[in-house]
């Protein structure tokens, strides 16, 4: 089952975590624009770099959740070492995060994450790369613990990382019910699983945007917060900055976002078949956002979402009817996994998204 994804060039990556037996590759690539109506699925960075629950190697990839390619031409990916998820989890290899040279598809990065950030339960599935004015050597990946709810903070210069939480990156327990197409009922608890990059200031600093799972609102914290390894080493008490941004309304869990060029926030709704947006420079009300498209057959559970790095830049979204693959099972004469693109100025244009539209603006926080 297709999870994760993100673009580069002339390339598609998509991966594809190790949920049942039966994945022979989990990071795999396909040509872009695709030649094929249903192209072959290739495994990145060949076969040899994906090893097996039943003979494993874990230097290799085992199950990779999500990816990111960050604006050097680096394709980052989170490995979280388990399978069986949602049955019986299965901790084969310690989570680790793998990075790669996309001129030369050879390794740079193969990092586990040390013994003591990893608690019992955590679940890593999603990366954030952020990186300021081409500064390469002084990246930082922020990487959600779904299950344990805190953010996994690597910084590629230092070769360090460390555990940074809040009690905002809980699961609201009111948001924890979930109904796909009123046909199945189930309940989620996934703690903090969405973030996205704000726009640098003036004063070289910018916000991380963050979501549990299962909530229905939007949270903040600037991102030199996160960065500081001495706040997190020392517990110092930082709880007064984290923001409450606001909230997107009633059955709006989302899982995935993502914000382009001129600071409009993407996400997706998966209880809504839906992507909506955010204009940033705006309040967080109802008012302030907007449905960019949803239909139950091409938004069937919209489960992950990317902003390209394209001149014309492009919001993707990945829908793939999670919810019957775990819990009934997929019927295999339809479409199951759908990936779409449009161009982020003409999905927010003339709606209350569009960064040329007046609203109610907000400073910076």
């Amino acid at each position: 089952m297709p999870l994760g994804i993100d673009a580069y060039e002339n390339r598609f990556f998509i991966s594809i975590p190790r949920w049942k037996t039966g994945t022979p590759a989990t990071l795999v690539w396909l040509d872009l624009p695709s030649r094929d109506k249903s192209p072959l699925l290739r495994p990145y960075p060949n076969w040899n770099f994906h090893t097996t629950p039943t003979n494993p190697d874990c230097t290799k990839f085992m199950s990779v959740f999500r990816v990111h390619v960050d604006d050097c031409g680096r394709l980052w990916a989170i490995d979280a070492g388990m399978v069986n998820t949602t049955s019986t989890p299965n901790l084969v290899c310690p989570p680790k995060i793998v990075v790669f040279d996309l001129t030369t598809d050879r390794v740079l990065l193969n990092y586990p994450i040390p013994q003591d950030i990893v608690k019992e339960d955590s679940l890593y599935t999603s990366i954030l790369v952020d990186i300021r004015n081409g500064q390469c050597e002084d990246a930082h990946a922020y990487i959600t613990d779904t299950w344990r709810s805190a953010l996994w903070v690597f910084s590629w210069a230092k070769k360090r990382s460390w555990r940074a939480s809040n009690y905002l990156m809980l699961p609201n327990p009111h948001a924890c019910e979930y109904n796909f197409h009123n046909q199945l009922d189930y309940q989620w608890t996934d703690g903090i699983f969405g973030t996205a990059l704000g726009l640098v200031n003036s004063q070289g600093d910018r916000l991380v945007y963050f979501h549990p799972m299962s909530s229905y609102a939007e949270f903040s914290v600037r991102a030199s917060v996160l960065q500081n390894e001495t706040i997190w080493r020392e517990g110092i008490n930082v709880n007064t900055q984290f923001k409450q941004v606001g909230e997107r309304g009633t059955n709006s869990q989302s899982s995935t976002s993502g914000i382009d060029r001129d600071g409009v926030l993407f996400y997706t709704l998966v209880n809504q078949d839906a992507v909506g947006c955010w204009d940033t420079n705006k309040v967080l009300v109802p008012n302030n956002i907007h449905h960019v498209d949803q239909s139950q057959v091409f938004f069937s559970f919209p489960n992950d979402l990317k902003v390209d790095k394209a001149v014309d830049q492009g919001v993707w979204v990945l829908a793939n009817n999670l919810p019957l693959y775990l819990y009934t099972g997929l019927d295999y004469s339809q479409v199951n996994v759908r990936i779409l693109r449009a161009s982020t100025k003409n999905a927010a244009k003339d709606t209350a998204c569009d960064p040329t539209r007046r609203g109610g603006n907000i400073a910076w926080g």
